[in-house]
């Protein structure tokens, strides 16, 4: 449940870093509505009451004044629009009234000023040096005073006004003034102008504002500091963890979490660690808390200058999973743009159970592209998505992955031959930042000698994935991983026995639970025969063992992984027709499989597994 601490309910984002989605603040909303798209009482996108500001002296309590149906509502007074910007990043602050409500239908005054709305002659009118302003929405410059922008409003133009913007060498603190008069068809622009231009003496009258737009640097907002401490979460127990900011400006801090490098994404109420409370301490105020199951957003709050302290409790399941979890942190106090002064850092579910890793099958069409069909762990629904990653891997007479690949894109590498015979090796990027294959590293030609290419996993318990290659003798070959991505292997060495009579090689998985890749070997018949792994280099297979017969209906079939969460591999085979079968894994030698599940349809004949 998303609450504030007010009791006031919020819509605001944030990104998978944790901070608000704040890129323009001041967003024009509905038209029709004129200012209808924000809500009572917003700062920095987080929610407020009119009450607590009027508290907090932020504002003052305003009249209510009528001007051509359009009024200033002091239920909706926040200095929201008082922007801060960073020079020369191309950020702009879209100029609008503050308080005003109802339907427009005249001309918004803006006055803008190089000093305080307060001197009657109007030496400071117009802009700093650098800070330029862009006009649309009908909005025009005075042709008379200098520094003043007319803008029609209507029901259909809604309450628009000019975009300022900082060019780089705009000198850090510099601040521009400006204020905002509305002015009703038919009455006289000349008072509205003089009124915007001496709306600093009397911030708030009526249908008339101050505001300011201040440029930061980006070396001046680093001077803000956000610490995290963040001690482990005990499973079946709870924790206090701290965040700590030193602000040298006002700002809205977001705090938001996510797994940590190398673990795969929750599922909602897999993580089981809650956020069950927070407290906001002196200079924290209107914090909107995103309480229950940890996610991407936290809580966000706004912080005044000083060194304030937020406080928040997290409990665990006892059976919570042991994930890694990352929590960031962002202090953003520009109104536009993005300049963060964050700070990250890791935690864990301490005692907890297993986190069980998910896979992914790679799979390559006739058309010659690559699909990664995600898994979910669940047998009846083993993938939840196909994400195209290539589209030009029908250049590639073998392929071949080394380990199982997991949903986060570790494991692996794949290795390619091509038609040339030259072998190239892969890495697996992460699926969250695009996934896909980046940056073939060649490994040297000559591998058109091999009939057969299969990854065996870890077969020497070095850990390190290792690849076996079959020649047209029906010598194999075992290939040593280095885990060097630009020389993978060691020089080859020479397997006992004859493997010449056998259609598929398939490995990188442990079949029977001690610990070691195993090895699938289908013969002509279509029997499977199991290879035990020993963990030798030497001798790194056991004497075969019969598992299965019949697997010659199968045009495709891979060992992925664990596909159904149970902590035993699993293996997925493509008949001729294009059905797709689950064969589940036993963990047993003697029968490694289950019997056949169907899950999906419509994968292609000629589809190529690994």
């Amino acid at each position: 449940m998303r609450e504030d601490i007010n009791g006031i309910g919020s819509t605001d984002r944030t990104d998978p870093t944790g901070r608000t989605d704040r890129t323009d603040r001041t967003d024009r909303g509905d038209r029709k509505e004129g200012r209808g798209a924000r809500r009572p009482g917003v700062v920095g996108g987080v929610l407020v009451s009119c009450a607590a500001l009027v508290a907090a002296g932020v504002v003052g309590a305003m009249p209510a004044a009528a001007a051509g149906g359009v009024r200033a509502d002091e239920a909706y007074s926040f200095t929201y629009l008082d922007h801060v910007v960073p020079p020369g990043d191309g950020s702009v602050a879209v100029l609008k009234p503050d308080l005003l409500r109802g339907t427009p239908d005249g001309t918004l005054v803006y006055a803008l000023s190089k000093a305080p709305l307060t001197d009657a002659s109007w030496a400071k009118g117009g802009l700093p040096a650098g800070m330029t302003v862009k006009t649309g929405d009908g909005c025009t410059a005075s042709p008379s005073v200098k520094g003043v922008y007319l803008c029609p409003v209507s029901e259909d133009n809604g309450y628009v006004g000019p975009a300022v913007a900082a060019a780089e060498s705009v000198k850090d603190m510099t601040r521009l003034h400006f204020g905002v008069a509305y002015a009703p068809r038919g009455s006289s622009i000349a008072k509205a102008v003089k009124a915007a231009q001496l709306s600093g003496r009397s911030p708030v009258k009526g249908t008339v504002e101050a505001h300011s737009v201040t440029v930061l640097t980006a070396e001046h907002v680093k001077k803000n500091k956000t610490t995290l401490t963040l001690p482990d979460v005990p499973a079946g127990g709870s924790v206090t963890h701290t965040v700590s900011v030193h602000a040298i400006d006002k700002g809205v801090l977001s705090l938001g979490f996510g797994p940590h490098t190398g673990f795969r994404p929750w599922d909602p109420d897999e993580l089981k660690v809650e956020l069950v409370s927070v407290r906001a301490g002196a200079g924290a105020t209107d914090c909107v808390v995103q309480r229950g199951e940890l996610k991407w957003e936290g809580l966000v709050c706004n912080v005044r200058p000083g060194d304030v302290k937020i406080t928040y409790r997290l409990t665990a399941n006892a059976k919570s999973p042991a994930w890694k979890i990352d929590a960031f942190a962002n202090y953003n106090v520009y109104t536009s743009g993005w300049g963060d002064a964050g700070g990250n850092g890791t935690f864990g579910v301490r005692g907890g159970t297993a986190v069980r890793e998910r896979y992914q099958v790679l799979r390559r069409d006739p058309a010659g592209k690559l699909k990664a069909h995600i898994g979910t762990g669940r047998a009846a629904h083993p993938f939840e998505r196909a994400d195209e990653i290539g589209d030009e891997w029908g250049k590639y007479t073998a392929l071949a992955k080394l380990a199982p690949l997991t949903v986060q894109g570790t494991g692996g590498p794949v290795v390619a031959r091509d038609a040339a015979g030259v072998l190239w090796n892969f890495d697996f990027s992460d699926p969250e930042h695009g996934g896909g294959f980046w940056d073939p590293k060649k490994v040297g030609g000559g591998w058109n000698a091999y009939d057969l290419l299969a990854g065996a996993g870890d077969l020497t318990g070095d850990g390190k994935a290792d690849l076996v290659a079959r020649d047209k003798a029906g010598v194999l070959w075992l290939y040593r991983g280095t885990g060097v991505p630009k020389a993978p292997f060691e020089p080859r060495a020479k397997l006992a026995g004859s493997w010449k009579g056998y259609d598929a090689l398939v490995g990188g998985s442990d079949l029977t639970g001690d610990g070691r890749a195993d090895l699938l070997a289908r013969d002509a018949s279509g029997a499977v025969w199991l290879l035990k792994g020993t963990g030798r280099a030497a001798s790194p297979f056991a004497a075969r063992v019969k598992v299965a017969t019949g697997w010659s209906a199968y045009g495709a079939l891979v060992v992925p992984g664990d596909l159904t969460s149970d902590g035993r591999p699993d293996a997925v085979a493509v008949d001729r027709t294009g059905a797709v079968w689950l064969l589940k894994g036993t963990g047993r030698a003697a029968a490694a499989f289950a019997a056949r599940v169907k899950v999906d349809s419509g994968w292609a004949k000629g589809d190529l597994l690994f």
